[in-house]
């Protein structure tokens, strides 16, 4: 497995950094992931490897940098999380993410994403041509259930997570009823093994159905 920053150039120009990472041998498809509130953290970097292991060439863009925050934020500083996703521009945001599928050389193309990544996930699985989507535990779906997904997608969310209500599965099912959704006795978060929130036994499970989905579909 070989890793990497590289950048990026969205099409009015920007060049922006992602992580890289690609596998040894046969690659069997392209992976983007999108990171969290917290910007382009470890266990961002993490998942891309795990996924180069695995077989895939993974991209994570920086989708941070048009805001002027220039490192990962503190688990501890949600505050400061949110606000740097208040200086993001949705159309900039649409274009760097197209930016790192159009990274991914042609491969047969997934998605991940994790909380506010995660909403942004099944937004760019609408606008870019993926075979599956895996959102972990994602937020702010008001914003863009105006379309459904391209593709198998799984949900995977902690059992009654406030940042997911019943209310929004039941939309998000309504607008791509195909959509397979896993619950997990674990909290919000429960991926991340740098968070409190880590629940090993949940990320396995779900990090066990997500290659399958990619093993099938790309």
């Amino acid at each position: 497995m070989h890793a990497r920053f590289q950048s990026l150039i969205s099409d009015d120009d920007f060049e922006h950094s992602a992580w890289r990472a690609e596998p040894n041998g046969t690659v069997k498809g392209g992976v983007v992931v999108l990171q969290e509130i917290f910007g382009l953290t470890g266990h961002i970097t993490q998942i891309c490897e795990r996924l180069a292991e695995a077989g895939y060439l993974a991209i994570a863009p920086d989708l941070f940098a048009r805001t002027g925050v220039s490192r990962p934020i503190s688990y501890d500083d949600a505050e400061a999380g949110l606000a740097a996703v208040g200086k993001t521009d949705q159309s900039l945001l649409d274009l760097d993410i197209a930016a790192a599928f159009d990274a991914l050389e042609g491969q047969p193309a997934a998605v991940i994403g994790f909380c506010w990544g995660g909403g942004q996930g099944w937004r760019a699985a609408c606008r870019n041509p993926v075979q599956a989507a895996a959102l972990f535990y994602p937020t702010r779906m008001a914003d863009h259930l105006d379309g459904a997904p391209q593709g198998q997608v799984q949900v995977h969310l902690a059992h009654n997570d406030r940042h997911t209500p019943d209310e929004v599965t039941r939309a998000m099912l309504a607008v791509k009823p195909e959509l397979s959704l896993y619950r997990y006795e674990a909290a919000h978060g429960f991926m991340c093994s740098q968070r409190t929130q880590h629940n090993a036994l949940a990320a396995n499970a779900a990090w066990a159905r997500m290659l399958s989905l990619f093993d099938a579909a790309l």
